[in-house]
Order: structure tokens, then sequence, then C-alpha cells
């Protein structure tokens, strides 16, 4: 079989010709990264005449909520959950929490995960209206973009499901009238495959003041 330069292998199969690679003195690679961390996954698919944008995605919920205690599976808060069959796995990037507490102090606010077969199926207060793209503009953005359409559900009410469990404490709040917030960047450290979720909570009850919380990820094939 005839051989090809790397380069010109490239510019045959991706239709686009690079320069050659530049190597430090220990013979590592050097790149040079024009774009911050989050841009490649936000912007989205990038192949020629795919015209789409968007595999990275944001909710808040849009009013506080009183928010459940723990592990209880009838669920109070902000819950990010994939679909059983969705085809993507939903890879958080940052959570963020504010707590407002009126009444006892919380000892804890933290992650919950679970998953089952089925998924999350009860949505009480279903959020899907509030996802936003982080690609942020119309359905048509810089004259040719479409969005790509969130395949998560979100809830600030639902049952969740399985066993679930803390994944990641953020934050403890040992005074009756602070408000913490957290905030925690995932780094691709979780994975949400069809079927599983991850929720913001906290260890007690809220007081009535409540709870607002809020979550990106990127969706992503297996």
């Amino acid at each position: 079989m005839p051989q090809q330069p790397l380069s010109a292998f490239i510019a045959q199969t991706f239709g686009r010709v690079f320069g050659a690679a530049k190597l430090d003195n220990q013979g590592g690679f050097l790149s040079s990264q024009q774009a911050p961390d989050y841009y490649a996954a936000t912007y989205g698919p990038n192949a020629p005449g795919s015209g789409k944008a968007g595999q990275s995605f944001s909710v808040a919920n849009p009013s506080a909520v009183t928010s459940s205690a723990a592990l209880a599976t009838t669920y109070l808060g902000l819950c990010l959950s994939n679909p059983a069959g969705s085809g993507v796995n939903l890879v958080p990037k940052r959570v963020n929490i504010l707590n407002i507490v009126a009444a006892a102090g919380e000892t804890a606010l933290g992650l919950i995960t679970g998953w089952s077969a089925a998924g999350v199926v009860t949505h009480t207060t279903p959020l899907n209206a509030n996802i936003v793209a982080n690609y942020v503009g119309a359905a048509t953005a810089s004259g040719s973009a479409t969005i790509t359409a969130s395949k998560a559900n979100v809830d600030s009410a639902c049952t969740i499901v399985g066993t679930p469990r803390w994944a990641a404490w953020l934050a403890t709040d040992p005074v009756a009238t602070q408000l913490p917030t957290a905030n925690y960047d995932c780094r691709g450290a979780i994975i949400i495959p069809p079927g599983g979720y991850l929720a913001l909570g906290n260890l007690l009850a809220s007081g009535a003041s409540g709870f607002l919380g809020s979550i990106e990820w990127d969706e992503v094939a297996p």
C-alpha cells in the first residue's frame, strides 16, 4: 500500500492543510490554544457543511424553591437528568448553588447522583423551557448556524430514582442566617449516561427563603 505524508492524509480526509507540528527540546508536542477551555463544545460541530452550533447548555431555576432534605426521592431543588434512549452522555461542566437559609442553618450543600434503566420519568415541575444553548443567539445565529436542541430533562421538582448518593460536598453553612454559595467545576469528572441524573441538594430542608441553582453541561456521543 503506498504511503503518504500525514499532512497530505489529513488534508485529503478533512479538507484542510495543517502546518508541521512543533516539538519542544524534549520531543513534546507544542500547541497554541487560542480559544478558551469551553469554546469547542460551545461552538459545536465544525465539520464543513454541518451548519450546526452548540452541544453545550445551561439552566437555572427561575424562582426559589424550598429544597428537599438530603436524599429524599421526592426531590425539590434543581435536577438534570438524561432520558433513557437519549443517545448522548451529559457531561456537567459547572454547577452553582445559592441556598438562602431563613430558619435552621444547613450543615452541607452538595451534588446528588443516581441511575436507573428507565431514568427519571416523573417530572413534577419541569424546567426544559429554561434550558438555553451556551451558543447565544436565535435559531440562525451568526447567519447560518442552527442551534442543536438539548436532549436533557431538567426539573425543580421530580421523583429521583435508583439509589441516590452524595457525589461531592460543595459547601458548609453552620450559621442560621448565612447565605452560602457553592461553585464547582466538574471538568469531566462526572458523566451522566442515559438513565442517570445529577441534582443539587442540601443535607437539611432549607428555610422559607428557598433554593437557587444552575448547571452547565455538554452533550456528547457515548
